[in-house]
């Protein structure tokens, strides 16, 4: 993926973002992972749009979540990064198991 310009845009989120949504059940342990030349910052956020989980330095200026989902529904990774107003490209990896 790419964070660009062109994405959607929110103080809270460090700037601008990409939003990707997947659908998960209670239980379900997920590993999310963003890898970039420049600093990722991941969020997590539940059915409800409350914080589930964040991580910014994981490996070096990598992120990486990993946790177990609390309820039923569609979830949305803000995949971000912690420098305000960064562009660059990264790759974004989901891993669930049921």
């Amino acid at each position: 993926g790419s964070i660009d310009s062109g994405d959607p845009e929110s103080e809270t989120y460090r700037g601008n973002y990409e939003p990707v949504s997947f659908d998960g059940s209670s239980g379900d342990n997920v590993t999310i992972e963003m890898t970039s030349d420049d600093d990722t910052y991941l969020i997590l956020l539940g059915p409800d749009g409350t914080i589930v989980a964040e991580n910014d330095d994981y490996e070096r200026l990598d992120s990486r979540i990993e946790t177990e989902l609390p309820s039923d529904g569609s979830y949305t990774i803000v995949a971000t990064s912690y420098s305000s107003r960064a562009t660059f490209d990264y790759e974004l990896t989901l891993e669930q198991a049921e």
